[in-house]
């Protein structure tokens, strides 16, 4: 028995060995951006606190912002293929933290009512970063290295949430003009580390053409368009995407206004330590998780998280003490955790080389809808019914979900099976 659990515990820290420096580089830094990620994380307390908008009005700022992350995303897929997708990622990801230092002044001066603005603009540029970034770390790494490499930069991202929170809740209530000064400066420290250390990898013609033509990762010669009509299975996972992605949406929207709701002027504390927690789960379980699940194909583990995410925040129907929302949080993060980890290695592996930000982005912009659509919805079902109706929405939404990637699943093996006969 002892035996087993030292292969067990060994099996979980060579996760991680041998990956290039790169994505080590990449890690650290992921922790200190998000560590910092204050604005985006506690978006809807601060238009609540502040400006003290409704549900819906909130919704509506989340919807022109969302629409902002769709214009970015549109940018930044295209100009990733074509130009370094380094120095896109620096400019966009600088600009963005950029735009929180006007914030902090409107802040210090009491001027609330235009720092919404600068927010949607912020939004645009850290649209832009999303495909280039994705697309660059896959050029980091081989096709059989991917999962480890995403898995240990989305562990970077919660190291940082982990305690990241805490201190934004005390800045949002206490010292709201470091509530954005901090942003700013911790992705500045984030851009800079990247800028000196990380190397970029050019996809090179002898790359290109080393992939088979049968491979759904070939380079395509028509327009972006064919290469999706080519790749229907791809289509069919960004269906079902959207409604995990509006799911997924609440948390960040609805999740902080039942907190308010149920604990008052403490909310946003109680809303910091879970989100805190969630962190905590991600650190301690990501490495477990990928370690038993990584001969399991991709999209069977997106499904299992569709499930996990239909549970856990479907219990938040009918939460009334702190032990179920710990319990909820635990579940849905496991599901948080699967989705993760696994999407982009599936999107990866059906996407041409020579598309590769073009195709992230596309993917980006059209399961943004739920991102976009979903607060705007989450707002008016509160507004005229309750909480509990809205997260019963979400369980049925997280089903249905599940069942669709599990048919995707079963169309991938039936499609190999028949390419080797």
């Amino acid at each position: 028995m002892k035996t087993k659990i030292n292969l067990l515990f060994r099996g979980l820290f060579s996760n991680y060995a041998g990956l290039p420096s790169s994505i080590y580089l990449l890690f650290i830094a992921r922790i200190i951006n998000r560590f910092g990620g204050f604005v985006h994380a506690f978006l809807a307390m601060f238009l609540s606190m502040y400006l003290d908008m409704s549900a819906s009005e909130i919704g509506n700022y989340v919807l022109m912002a969302g629409l902002a992350g769709f214009l970015g995303a549109m940018v930044g897929g295209p100009l990733g293929d074509k130009l370094s997708r380094k120095k896109v990622y620096l400019t966009a990801q600088g600009t963005a933290a950029l735009l929180f230092i006007p914030c902090g002044y409107l802040a210090y001066v009491g001027q609330y009512e235009a720092i919404p603005l600068y927010l949607i603009a912020s939004s645009f540029f850290s649209s832009v970063v999303r495909p280039v970034n994705t697309a660059m770390v896959t050029d980091l790494v081989s096709k059989e290295d991917r999962k480890r490499a995403f898995s240990l930069l989305y562990l970077g991202i919660n190291i940082g949430v982990a305690l990241g929170p805490l201190v934004a809740a005390i800045l949002l209530k206490e010292y709201l003009v470091w509530f954005f000064l901090g942003d700013a400066l911790t992705t500045f420290i984030a851009v800079l580390l990247v800028g000196i250390f990380v190397e970029e990898h050019q996809v090179t013609e002898e790359e290109i053409n080393a992939i088979n033509k049968n491979d759904s990762e070939s380079q395509e010669q028509g327009n972006l368009l064919m290469a999706f009509l080519r790749r229907p299975i791809v289509l069919v996972f960004v269906v079902f995407s959207v409604i995990t992605s509006m799911m997924y949406a609440q948390i960040g929207f609805a999740f902080p206004l039942l907190m308010g709701e149920i604990y008052g002027d403490n909310g946003p504390d109680m809303y910091a330590r879970l989100t805190t927690f969630n962190a905590v789960v991600v650190i301690m379980f990501t490495s477990f998780i990928h370690y038993i699940t990584k001969n399991i194909r991709p999209i069977y583990n997106i499904a299992m998280a569709a499930i996990l995410y239909s549970v856990g925040l479907g219990m938040m129907a009918i939460v009334d003490n702190i032990w179920l929302l710990v319990l909820a949080t635990y579940i849905w993060t496991l599901g948080e955790i699967q989705a993760v980890t696994n999407q982009n290695v599936f999107l990866m592996g059906h996407t041409p080389i020579n598309y590769r930000s073009r195709f992230l982005a596309v993917i980006s912009i059209i399961t943004s809808v739920g991102y976009i659509v979903s607060p705007k919805l989450g707002g008016i079902i509160l507004d005229t019914t309750s909480q509990k109706v809205l997260w019963s929405i979400v369980f049925v939404g997280g089903l249905i979900a599940a069942a669709g990637y599990g048919m995707i699943g079963m169309y991938e093996s039936h499609k190999e099976k028949n390419s080797t006969v």
